[in-house]
């Protein structure tokens, strides 16, 4: 009866896991689709500055690492 019961708390509480997990991942997946229709940077740090124009990202263009 106690292993029943137990077993029985732990299937509640991994449903109330996979609920928040789904609810989780509906919130984000919300976030990343308007960022894409805005144009947002995830990936912006606070005092990061605004891209320029031409500007390729950060760092040596692919394939351009090692070529001295």
């Amino acid at each position: 009866a106690d292993v029943d019961e137990a077993l029985s708390r732990l299937g509640a509480e991994l449903a109330e896991r996979d609920a928040r997990i789904a609810e989780l991942e509906s919130a984000l997946a919300g976030v990343q689709a308007s960022a894409v229709t805005t144009g947002t940077d995830l990936f912006k740090q606070p005092g990061d500055r605004p891209a320029e124009p031409g500007d390729q990202g950060h760092g040596p263009a692919r394939g351009e690492e090692d070529a001295r």
